[in-house]
C-alpha cells in the first residue's frame, strides 16, 4: 500500500540527541476492497520504514486503529520524545477497565449487554502418556474429528472451553499448563467470540479487571491465514467464501470493540483473515474442516498447522 496524502506529521525526538529523530507520517483513510477502510502510515527512524497500515469498518476507525499500531512500534523505543515527555500517541491500554470488559464479556449492540451463554463445563482430553503440549479448544469438534481418524496428536492434553473464560476456567488451564511446562496453544473459530476467549484467557479470564493477573503463555493456533491457504489448496474446488458464515450485528460490534480495546487483528490471524472479519463474515472450524468439502489429507494438514507447522 502506498501512502498516499500525508495529513498528519509528528517529529519525535531521540533521547537528548540534537540531530536524531523519527518521524512519523499518517495517511489519509481510503476504503479498500470488501468495504474495509485502511488508514496507512510510516514511522521512519526505527529500523523498518515500510508503509503499513491500519484496517478498520470505517475512516474513523481506521485512524484510531492506526494511532495504536503506531504507539506499539514507538514503545520499542523508550528513549523517544515528544515536547519533553513520551510519543503521546495513544496506547492500547487507555481501554483497559470498561472498554476490555465490554469487548471481552458482552456481545455488545450499542443498548444493552448481552451475557455470553453459559457456564459451561470445561472438558478435558487426557492424552494416554504424561503430556508435553496443551491445547485449549473452543469447541470439542475438532478433538472428535482427530480421535475418530487417528489424528489426534501424542502426549497431548486438549480442554475444551465454549465462550469466554472465567477466572475459574483461567485458573486451572493456567495450574495445568504449569505443571506441564508448556505453553497453551488456542484453537478456535474465525470470529469475535473466539477471539474475545483468546484475549480473555491470556489477560486472567473474565470479567477482567484493570489489573492482570497471574501470567499465561498463549499462542494463538485457531483458523487464521495459514488455515485459509490449506482450505484453498486441499478444498473441492469450492471458492472460499462459500465456507463463511454472515456476521450478527452484536459480532460485528464485538468485533469493533475488541479493537478499540487494543486487540492486534492482524497480526493475530493474519491480513487475509482480518479482511474477512472486517467485511462481515466469519469462517468456523467445522467450515474449515468439513471433509465432504476437503480432500483426505486437509485433516493432517490442519493437525500440523496447530501443532506449529507450516
Amino acid at each position: 500500500m502506498k501512502l498516499g496524502s500525508v495529513i498528519a506529521v509528528r517529529e519525535l525526538a531521540v533521547g537528548r540527541s540534537t540531530t536524531r529523530h523519527v518521524t512519523v507520517q499518517i495517511g489519509k483513510p481510503r476504503r479498500g476492497d470488501l468495504n474495509v477502510w485502511w488508514c496507512p502510515y510510516r514511522v521512519i527512524g526505527v529500523g523498518d520504514d515500510s508503509v503499513r497500515a491500519a484496517g478498520g469498518v470505517d475512516a474513523v476507525q481506521a485512524l484510531q486503529l492506526a494511532e495504536l499500531a503506531i504507539a506499539a512500534r514507538l514503545d520499542t523505543q523508550p528513549r523517544l520524545r515528544w515536547l519533553g515527555r513520551d510519543h503521546g500517541f495513544a496506547r492500547a491500554d487507555r481501554w483497559v477497565g470498561e472498554e476490555w470488559q465490554r469487548a471481552i464479556s458482552f456481545a455488545w449492540d450499542g443498548r444493552r449487554r448481552s451475557p455470553v451463554p453459559g457456564p459451561w463445563p470445561l472438558e478435558l482430553y487426557p492424552a494416554s502418556q504424561r503430556a508435553t503440549r496443551l491445547l485449549l479448544l473452543t469447541k470439542p469438534y475438532l478433538a472428535r474429528v482427530w480421535i475418530r481418524t487417528r489424528l489426534f496428536p501424542p502426549r497431548t492434553d486438549a480442554f475444551v472451553s465454549y465462550g469466554v473464560p472465567s477466572r475459574r476456567v483461567f485458573d486451572v488451564v493456567r495450574g495445568h499448563a504449569k505443571r506441564l511446562g508448556a505453553i497453551v496453544q488456542f484453537v478456535g473459530d474465525l470470529d469475535p467470540l473466539d477471539l474475545a476467549a483468546y484475549v480473555a484467557l491470556g489477560a486472567g479470564g473474565a470479567p477482567v479487571g484493570k489489573r492482570r493477573r497471574a501470567a499465561l503463555a498463549v499462542r494463538y493456533s485457531g483458523v487464521d491465514d495459514r488455515w485459509l491457504s490449506a482450505c484453498e489448496r486441499n478444498s473441492r474446488h469450492l471458492p472460499l467464501a462459500s465456507f463463511t458464515i454472515e456476521l450478527s450485528r452484536g459480532e460485528r460490534d464485538q468485533l469493533a470493540a475488541l479493537e478499540l480495546a487494543g486487540l492486534d487483528l492482524d497480526a493475530t490471524v493474519g491480513p487475509r483473515s482480518a479482511a474477512i472479519l472486517r467485511a462481515g463474515y466469519k469462517l468456523e472450524i467445522e467450515g474449515a474442516t468439513n471433509p465432504a468439502i476437503f480432500r483426505p489429507r486437509h485433516q493432517a494438514d490442519v493437525r500440523k498447522l496447530v501443532l506449529g507447522g507450516n
